[in-house]
């Protein structure tokens, strides 16, 4: 795992961002709408406001994740996943920032540290986290030779 710092030292070095950064972030828009009250985040079906923005080479920052329907059901996790499945598919690191948002219900910062843990990634004592890419490996046809 990347520390924060290793994380930043990165980002200094290296452009903006990378044709795989956007990649993630176009794909995911593609299976969002607009959010009709935040120009910045995207709208998933379940209504799951989802923030993202490139953060360097081949990682995305992921600013904001809230339920805006019904909650407890699996919504923003399934967000999430969607989220991952696409970072994975075009190699790319999740980063964030495990901070509960202030003056609404949901999951407290150890909740949500738990919850982000859940879905691979790592958090740090100051709530930074991040998640690194999966290499899916398909082995199809394979035939052991003797």
């Amino acid at each position: 795992m990347k520390t924060f710092r290793q994380l930043l030292e990165s980002i200094k070095l290296s452009p903006k961002s990378s044709e795989a950064t956007q990649k993630v972030i176009d794909d995911f828009e593609a299976q969002t709408t607009e959010h009709p009250l935040n120009p910045k985040a995207r709208l998933t079906p379940d209504h799951v406001g989802v923030e993202l923005e490139p953060m360097g080479p081949n990682v995305v920052h992921i600013k904001s994740i809230t339920s805006h329907g019904e909650r407890g059901v699996g919504h923003a996790s399934k967000a999430l996943r969607a989220l991952t499945n696409l970072a994975d598919k075009h190699g790319v690191g999740l980063h964030l920032i495990s901070h509960p948002i202030t003056g609404r219900t949901g999951l407290d910062r150890q909740q949500l540290t738990n919850w982000y843990g859940r879905h691979g990634f790592d958090v740090d004592e100051d709530h930074f986290g991040y998640r690194e890419p999966r290499t899916v490996i398909k082995l199809t046809g394979f035939k052991r030779q003797h």
